[in-house]
């Protein structure tokens, strides 16, 4: 039995934990794999200290006079939420697995501003003019996405496959099967992953005996040319590439390499 626990971005000391949010709006990524700047927590953890004081001074009735959140709600909100943030920290500390405290972000800024300002126009003022700063300072991380288009994928099929084709899909764990659908009446064996297949026991197994027993056409499917390394593995489950019958089309971000492939005597 191995650990899986993914302790990267874990804070190194509890002070540390506590400056993330800071480290985030100065454009610091400890717990991201890629830069960004997220002004949003910064200022919620300066604004809920500010609510403390508010909610601890003995005047704070009388100052604050209209609520839109009942202070049950609000305090129950707030609990919540930076509960949830030590949970996460603590454990995690993986940005991409935030979203759903992100997502919270916003409401727990509104429900301290709230308890801040003494009217509805000063409420709406101040949270106006936050939410300014926080989208003029917030970059978010780039993680390749594409613009929208006319379709998600934009797969150009430039040859028309053959029907009951059975495609032996390898690579270096390039997600690809999004391509399935467009090639309709065939059948997919994926080899090589994010794991690899072995050919005497479990999936492995399946996959050999689909390709042993299949009947009709044969291509390999990658998204880079075959490798010495793609050629081999094939080996093992039975199958050659006969590259000099490769057809090549692409998708709005990959490239595919399909070849004639042929079944070795086992």
């Amino acid at each position: 039995m191995a650990n899986r626990r993914d302790a990267r971005f874990l804070p190194a000391t509890s002070w540390d934990a506590l400056s993330y949010p800071f480290q985030w709006l100065i454009g610091r990524s400890p717990s991201s794999e890629l830069p960004f700047r997220d002004a949003r927590f910064s200022v919620l953890a300066i604004l809920f200290v500010l609510a403390a004081v508010s909610l601890a001074s003995r005047n704070f009735a009388l100052r604050a006079t209209v609520l839109t959140v009942r202070p049950a709600v609000g305090l129950f909100l707030l609990l919540f939420f930076f509960m949830s943030y030590a949970v996460w920290i603590a454990l995690f500390a993986i940005h991409r697995y935030f979203v759903p405290i992100e997502l919270a972000a916003g409401l727990m800024i509104f429900v301290c501003v709230d308890h801040l300002a003494h009217s509805y126009r000063s409420k709406t003022i101040v949270f106006s003019i936050l939410t300014v700063f926080i989208m003029a300072v917030s970059d978010p991380p780039n993680w390749g996405r594409i613009p929208y288009g006319r379709d998600w994928y934009g797969i150009d099929l430039n040859w028309r496959p053959k029907p009951a084709t059975l495609y032996v899909m390898v690579g270096n764990g390039e997600p690809f099967s999004y391509v399935i659908p467009f090639m309709p009446e065939s059948r997919f064996v994926r080899l090589y992953g994010n794991l690899k297949l072995d050919p005497i026991r479990g999936l492995g197994a399946r996959a050999k005996s689909a390709i042993k027993t299949h009947n009709g056409a044969l291509r390999t499917l990658t998204v880079t040319p075959l490798t010495e390394n793609d050629r081999q593995y094939l080996e093992r489950f039975g199958v050659r590439a006969d590259e000099r019958e490769c057809v090549v089309f692409a998708s709005r971000v990959d490239q595919f390499h399909s070849c004639r492939a042929i079944k070795l005597p086992l």
